[in-house]
């Protein structure tokens, strides 16, 4: 095992922020707590800038306990993640930043704009985060 994947076992939160320049504006970001053997999550943003995002119209997420989505992320290797993700020369499309913060303080931070590592999708569907805005 690598010290990243030790690490989770102290994960505390994960935060998700996508920023979608398209035919519109937006911005969410998930923050999903542990806190014991339970994980909640909590979403914030908008898709344009007259209206709020309705978590109610997002779709729902599967609530694991902690210790299954902590091995659900053991088994997407993130250790192997580059740092950033980048598609040079696309103008419209999504930046990402992805934060893992840890019980003793620590952080570990990723992000990328038009390009996500190969297996980010899995990592979106784990955290239950489909469609428009699981698209990069």
């Amino acid at each position: 095992m690598n010290d990243f994947s030790e690490k989770l076992n102290q994960l505390h939160q994960i935060v998700l922020s996508r920023i979608v320049y398209l035919s519109f504006a937006g911005n969410i970001t998930w923050t999903y707590t542990i806190t014991g053997d339970k994980v909640t999550k909590e979403i914030r943003g908008y898709f344009d800038e007259e209206a709020p995002a309705d978590p109610a119209a997002l779709p729902t997420w599967r609530r694991y306990k902690a210790a299954t989505l902590i091995r659900k992320l053991t088994e997407l290797h993130i250790e192997n993640w580059p740092r950033q993700s980048d598609a040079i020369g696309v103008c419209d499309g999504m930046e990402w930043r992805l934060e893992f913060r840890f019980s003793d303080g620590s952080k570990k931070k990723y992000c990328g704009s038009n390009a996500a590592p190969e297996n980010f999708h899995q990592f979106l569907g784990v955290l239950g985060i489909t469609g428009e805005v699981g698209e990069v």
